[in-house]
């Protein structure tokens, strides 16, 4: 079994004078797990979330995306 876990917490401020002072701040989760369950078997699962909190018009957004896979090795 393999797993990885990445995890982004990132803010930011503007200093320009269309969004003087505000912040924007942008978290961010990514899960992939690979299981060999059987000898020609995988198994794969990848979760990504995203969140994304502006002050910028449309910039603001929140994505999940959920991946699975199932791999037969020759």
């Amino acid at each position: 079994m393999w797993l990885s876990i990445d995890f982004r917490d990132v803010s930011r401020t503007f200093d320009s004078a269309v969004a003087h002072g505000d912040h924007e701040r942008h978290d961010f989760v990514e899960l992939i797990g690979d299981w060999h369950a059987m000898r020609r078997l995988r198994l794969t699962l990848y979760y990504q979330r995203e969140h994304v909190a502006s002050p910028l018009n449309g910039q603001s957004f929140n994505a999940d995306v959920l991946i699975t896979s199932t791999t037969w090795e020759f």
